[in-house]
């Protein structure tokens, strides 16, 4: 039996223990009322958003999607770019529901940090932005974002000159800028009628990266998201209602800084390094014959726990992969600013909540990876995908 509406509803950056220690009513009430709560595996590496998003969105792993992260180095323009919708190489669920006569609606105000860094450490940016949305959306027939809805758009800008004008930040503005979000959600179940319903929060990402996973502007951020959950639900027929609560990834606490440029392991021959959530790194070699030195270098650093050699696409996606031991962070040029940060497979970075609110099926959904997301939602929705994701039941 399917059901009449569906949310998926992404938490952005929230790690087990912010929503361990969260005081969230309405999404205790659900589990309260049978909803399993899991832990969920972000089964893409680095963890960040644009990867995370397009594992959700296609039910496969980045080998097969071509999402590695959210950005990478061109070695043709010499800069660094943005993974978007249209690198993506396996087609999305919105796409496969819109096929089959479902009406699907992707939103959320990921985006509100600035790309430039200039405001860093008052508002720690937001590397995945609403790349990360337009991933997730492509092929949705209702996609809205920082980029293309006024409503978003006019309160970051707002945000942001207020930030500017006062030289600091707090976490009510996260706060802010979800309820904005909310509105728009508000708007979407009203007009549009979605069967079903994507957004991302990205309030608690914002407070975690400034205040720290368990701080109480963390907790706080998270509570008000339960709030909005709640109103959701009073728009819809909750038994009616298939719903996923989840985050792309979570989020380590930091004390720790090396700058991958000054750290002693700098070598000629590195190209370019793009950090990734600040816990991870892609070296880019000018001459892959210096390899075995390059990598033996960072292998014996004592910030770096995991060391990889890429053989995906290392033109586009860099040589090596570096990953941070314990609590530390990686910048370029960079000074530490953030409380958490993400992106290395650490638990803290990689297990994040599930929360599967499924009243019409006694037997609940095995969802223990991203890539579970997808199928779990075709099949309570009633529709199918051919990536070839399984559907655990």
């Amino acid at each position: 039996m399917a059901y009449q509406h569906a949310f998926l509803i992404i938490i952005d950056g929230l790690p087990l223990n912010t929503f361990q220690q969260a005081e969230i009513p309405f999404i205790r009430q659900l589990i309260a009322a049978g909803a399993q709560s899991t832990t969920c595996e972000v089964n893409t590496l680095p963890t960040v958003s644009r990867g995370a998003h397009a594992t959700i969105a296609t039910g496969v792993t980045p080998a097969q999607h071509g999402i590695y992260g959210n950005r990478y180095y061109d070695r043709i323009q010499k800069r660094v770019r943005g993974f978007g919708p249209a690198q993506l190489r396996r087609v999305t669920f919105a796409h496969y529901a819109e096929q089959q006569g479902k009406r699907v609606a992707v939103t959320g105000n990921k985006g509100l940090g600035l790309s430039d860094g200039s405001l860093e450490a008052l508002l720690p940016g937001d590397e995945g932005g609403s790349g990360a949305l337009e991933i997730l959306g492509k092929g949705a027939s209702i996609l809205r974002t920082v980029k293309n809805d006024p409503m978003l758009r006019d309160a970051r800008r707002q945000i942001l000159s207020e930030i500017q004008q006062k030289n600091t930040a707090s976490y009510t503005k996260y706060i802010e800028f979800d309820n904005v979000a909310a509105r728009l959600v508000f708007d979407i179940l009203e007009h549009d009628h979605p069967d079903i319903l994507a957004v991302n929060f990205v309030g608690a990402d914002k407070a975690i990266h400034a205040y720290g996973p368990t701080s109480p502007e963390a907790l706080q951020t998270l509570a008000n998201i339960d709030r909005l959950i709640q109103c959701m639900f009073e728009r819809v027929n909750p038994h009616q209602t298939f719903c996923l609560i989840t985050a792309d990834h979570g989020n380590t606490a930091v004390t720790r800084h090396i700058d991958l440029t000054t750290s002693g392991t700098h070598a000629g021959s590195i190209e370019a390094i793009v950090t990734e959530g600040r816990r991870s790194a892609r070296i880019y070699l000018s001459d892959r014959a210096s390899l075995p030195e390059v990598e033996m270098r960072y292998r014996h650093h004592p910030g770096v726990g995991l060391v990889k050699v890429n053989h995906n696409d290392p033109f586009t996606n860099g040589d090596l992969w570096l990953y941070a031991a314990g609590q530390t962070t990686f910048g370029v040029d960079t000074k530490i600013t953030r409380r958490a940060c993400h992106g290395s497979p650490a638990d803290s970075d990689r297990l994040v909540p599930m929360v599967i609110w499924n009243p019409l099926q006694a037997n609940g959904y095995r969802i223990q990876q991203q890539t579970d997301i997808a199928g779990a939602l075709a099949h309570a929705m009633n529709f199918r995908i051919r990536n070839g994701s399984p559907t655990r039941i």
